[in-house]
């Protein structure tokens, strides 16, 4: 396992959301002790940044070179998400969907080889039969892209309401249901997988040391957050009541050697410009306490 976590710690900040340039949160992270990062994409479909802009593919071999300088990897990125499966959710699903392409074309041109999607549910049902065909029609596309630029598609799994008291799986909510859809997806396309994220896993109060063993070689990426099973938080670990110790146990034991990447933004967004790397120092020496009881 390598510890990252998501440009996303900088961008979101109140002195100006989403305004810090990518690789500048690239150089930052560097001096708070990082060496890997997990690229977020997301942001760019809804503002005016990197990826919209006509000279993206130039910006993406520049983000590849910036890594290599500093000796860093990005063994994941996160690319824009919404409910696929509901376009008409959105202002501009088409435009979306075209930044989610260059975010693909992107991670390959800047080496990054996993990238993290969302699937999506029809509104109105919790048919599983029904958010699974829709999904894998939705996925096929972007696995055969994603193939052409050396990256591979790792689907999160979402929280999905019934902690809530709602009645809807998202088809991704259900690690049987997701690997379902990554198992009948990888019979065409072998560069698919499972991104776990363990924030939403605690949503719906699973066992998460035996769904790690049971995603074996499928488990490609992971997020890192905590939370107290009510709200997706994005807390610090052990900042929820998410059993670290066991989790970690099972990365071991699985052989995980992707990223051990946090998402932690919400950790960031309000806090003071001047005590962001600091606080940032704090998360790397907590995720390196952390990989050691994978050992």
């Amino acid at each position: 396992m390598k510890l990252s976590t998501t440009t996303a710690i900088y961008r979101d900040r109140p002195e100006g959301k989403g305004k810090i340039p990518v690789i500048e949160c690239v150089r930052r992270l560097h001096q708070a002790g990082y060496r890997d990062v997990d690229i977020n994409f997301n942001l760019m479909s809804k503002m005016d940044l990197e990826l919209s802009k006509p000279d993206w593919q130039d910006w993406a071999r520049e983000l590849g070179e910036v890594l290599g300088e500093l000796g860093m990897t990005a063994l994941q990125c996160h690319v824009p998400f919404y409910n696929v499966l509901e376009p008409d959710s959105i202002p501009n699903a088409e435009y979306t969907e075209e930044i989610i392409r260059r975010a693909v074309a992107a991670a390959g041109n800047a080496g990054i080889r996993t990238a993290v999607f969302h699937g999506g549910s029809y509104e109105g049902t919790c048919d599983p039969e029904r958010n699974l065909k829709g999904n894998l029609e939705y996925f096929k596309p972007y696995a055969e892209l994603a193939g052409k630029y050396g990256v591979s598609v790792a689907i999160e799994n979402l929280p999905g309401t019934k902690r809530a008291g709602g009645d809807k799986d998202t088809c991704t909510s259900c690690p049987e249901q997701l690997l379902e859809l990554c198992g009948r997806l990888r019979k065409e396309y072998g560069n698919v997988g499972v991104c776990w994220d363990f924030g939403h896993g605690n949503l719906t109060g699973c066992d998460q040391a035996r769904v790690i063993e049971e995603l074996g070689d499928y488990l490609l990426a992971v997020h890192v957050s905590d939370n107290y099973g009510i709200g997706d938080d994005h807390n610090l670990p052990y900042q929820g009541n998410i059993p670290w110790k066991q989790v970690m146990q099972a990365l071991g034991k699985a052989g995980y050697q992707g990223a051990f990447a946090y998402e932690t933004h919400k950790l960031t967004a309000a806090m003071p410009e001047e005590m962001v790397d600091e606080t940032l120092r704090y998360t790397y020496r907590l995720g390196t306490y952390l990989m050691s009881l994978a050992e």
